[in-house]
């Protein structure tokens, strides 16, 4: 004979899962933090050489000095992209509960008590993930731009030669 649930055991998962997927968000946003940082570097660097690139040829070849600045133009915008979906936003929602927030839930039985805990982290998850989608969009439109800079420097090459 099997005892019947108890909502106390509903309570104890419904902050088990809410509480996992807080950790799944976190760690989410720490894999998009480090890929942004990778890129951030490649892009840095990238710049650095292509503007000596075009400081360097700009006597002798002045179209493939403008090719190599549209590049270093391209990757610099993913840079600051990346920046931006970097810096630290406000509300970024963390496990657990505030203590201060839980006084005066002594007078709630322990299930209900565990049932509006779970809601508040339910509403963190939620307010979460806007941040997640918005980094995702920019590290997408980063790698855009970063992938599409060459065909950008190869075309400005192409019209400069053809008008030169």
């Amino acid at each position: 004979m099997t005892e019947p649930k108890t909502d106390a055991w509903l309570g104890k998962e419904m902050m088990r899962q809410a509480e996992l997927r807080l950790a799944a968000q976190a760690t989410a946003l720490a894999a998009m933090e480090a890929r942004a940082t990778s890129l951030l570097g490649v892009c840095a660097a990238s710049v650095v050489a292509l503007g000596a690139a075009a400081a360097s040829t700009w006597p002798t070849s002045p179209a493939k000095a403008v090719a190599a600045a549209v590049v270093a133009i391209s990757l610099f915008s993913a840079a600051i992209i990346l920046m931006r979906a970097m810096r630290p936003r406000p509300g970024w929602g963390v496990p657990g509960i505030d203590p201060a927030d839980m006084s005066g839930y002594e007078a709630f039985a322990q299930e209900e008590c565990l049932k509006v805990m779970a809601g508040t982290l339910s509403q963190t998850l939620g307010a979460n993930s806007p941040r997640l989608q918005m980094f995702g969009r920019a590290l997408n439109i980063a790698a855009i731009l970063m992938v599409a800079a060459p065909v950008f420097g190869a075309i400005t090459l192409l019209l400069l030669h053809t008008r030169l």
